[in-house]
């Protein structure tokens, strides 16, 4: 099963364009706790797939990469409850996310988080200002 026996010491899983839903993850699935870098762009990852990745992101993870999937709305709210604290690069861009699902990004953007790209989405104004009102103070990229 997917993620499924991963090595205890991987530091970087990149599963981009696998056609990926992340909707079958069993219940006991873990992610390494090294894990700093985890890409599925390009995958077909949709609210529930987030949900599930929500729940499993590791604390040490340091870049997440989820651009090109189908995630709205509630899949940007439960990302939002369980993006690690050393988060420092988010990559949503291309999904479905609107100014409600950025807004409950915008509750739970990580302290240390450096870089976000949500650019190709539905976002608009409303989202816009509540992002622009909760950016950390080391933010280098917002798009």
């Amino acid at each position: 099963p997917l993620l499924a026996n991963l090595p205890a010491d991987l530091r970087a899983l990149a599963l981009d364009m696998n056609r990926l839903t992340l909707e079958a993850i069993p219940e006991d699935a873990r992610m390494p706790a090294n894990l700093e870098k985890l890409t599925l762009q390009n995958n077909r990852i949709t609210d529930r797939g987030a949900v599930q990745l929500a729940g499993l992101l590791p604390a040490n993870l340091v870049s997440l990469f989820l651009a090109n999937n189908a995630i709205g709305d509630m899949g940007a709210q439960a990302l939002s409850t369980g993006l690690p604290a050393n988060l420092e690069v988010l990559v949503l861009n291309g999904n479905r996310i609107g100014d409600r699902g950025a807004a409950w990004l915008a509750e739970g953007l990580p302290g240390r988080l450096a870089q976000l790209y949500l650019d190709s989405n539905a976002i608009g104004d409303t989202g816009a200002e509540a992002l622009l009102a909760n950016l950390p103070a080391n933010m280098r990229t917002f798009q």
